[in-house]
């Protein structure tokens, strides 16, 4: 029988050495000619990824609807573009395939006020969940009528009352937005034209709502106009999406009392002073055989969502507050 001896060492056997032949040596260098020469590149798509978010849907008294008819087949649209989507029935919504970009999302449905979130920054790149989970809140544009009755001043206030056209429900909240500006067209959709806001939440019992502003310098003679509007909740407001102001927009809104006007009047031998109507969102609550809890919240003249969601977040707190005080 034939035996074989063990391989040597692999460091001892003798590979071929093709690199070394010329053949292939201009094969490499004319491969490398070509195809270094020539430029397939194109610039790269921006980064894309799948945004997902919910949505709250609540109704014209600041109570949230649940189950699937309130929360399916809302439309969530970033404006501008084709991406849109329906939520399911819990409120969940994703759009995929999304390019980095920022967006200004818009949320309706019928019977709904449009609500926004402008400014919305995407990166792409994975899945971003819109306001790290939160909900963003849709409300149901109120069907009931408000009067805007008399105007008047305190010390420290100029104070605006009205009356609600409605009863209010058990558990429920009459939510009411109040306009001043320096002229008539008053607009919701057109932040330029008002001064500052008052919120105002009414509760069960009650047919009257008051909004009320910081008094400031202003002359007297000068005229003020006033416009209010009743609303699913208090905090359904965004900031401006045009960026030419940087003041609030609310959604949600119902019909709105006829404007009426104030003239600032002399109080004794002194001018109703210090009446300055920066850009503010004045809050108030009335609650039947008591006084009315005022509180003030300025909008920085800078302010950025993040600031909006703070202001948001007081305002919710003010009115679960409010609405304990209310059960007292």
């Amino acid at each position: 029988m034939t035996t074989h001896s063990p391989p040597q060492e692999l460091d001892n056997i003798s590979m071929p050495q093709f690199c070394s032949s010329p053949v292939i040596i201009c094969g490499f260098v004319l491969a490398t000619i070509f195809f270094g020469g020539c430029d397939f590149s194109t610039d790269p798509d921006p980064l894309t990824g799948e945004i997902v978010g919910l949505v709250q849907p609540y109704d014209q008294w600041n109570q949230i609807i649940t189950g699937p008819s309130g929360q399916k087949g809302i439309k969530v649209q970033l404006e501008g573009t084709s991406y849109s989507a329906l939520t399911d029935s819990s409120g969940r919504y994703v759009l995929d395939d999304v390019a980095a970009s920022t967006y200004t999302i818009a949320l309706s449905k019928s019977g709904y006020g449009t609500n926004k979130l402008p400014f919305y920054q995407f990166v792409g790149g994975g899945r971003d969940f819109v306001q790290g989970g939160r909900p963003i809140d849709l409300g149901k544009t109120p069907d009931y009528q408000i009067t805007l009755d008399s105007i008047h001043t305190t010390p420290r206030y100029v104070v605006c009352t009205g009356s609600i056209k409605a009863t209010i429900p058990e558990d429920g909240q009459a939510s009411i937005v109040t306009y001043v500006a320096d002229s008539s067209e008053i607009s919701n959709e057109d932040p330029s034209t008002y001064m500052a806001i008052a919120s105002s939440v009414t509760f069960p019992g009650v047919t009257k709502f008051t909004a009320t502003f910081d008094r400031a310098d202003l002359p007297a003679g000068k005229e003020l106009y006033f416009k209010s509007y009743p609303v699913a909740k208090s905090s359904l407001f965004y900031l401006d999406p045009t960026a030419e102001t940087n003041k609030i927009v609310f959604s949600s809104l119902g019909e709105p009392t006829g404007v009426k006007n104030w003239v600032i009047q002399k109080d004794g031998e002194q001018s109703v002073g210090n009446l300055s109507f920066e850009n503010s969102l004045t809050l108030s609550y009335h609650k039947k055989g008591s006084e009315s809890r005022i509180e003030r919240v300025t909008i920085p003249a800078d302010a950025t969502p993040e600031d909006l969601v703070r202001i948001r977040e007081k305002v919710q707190t003010y009115t679960s507050e409010a609405a304990k005080a209310w059960t007292r």
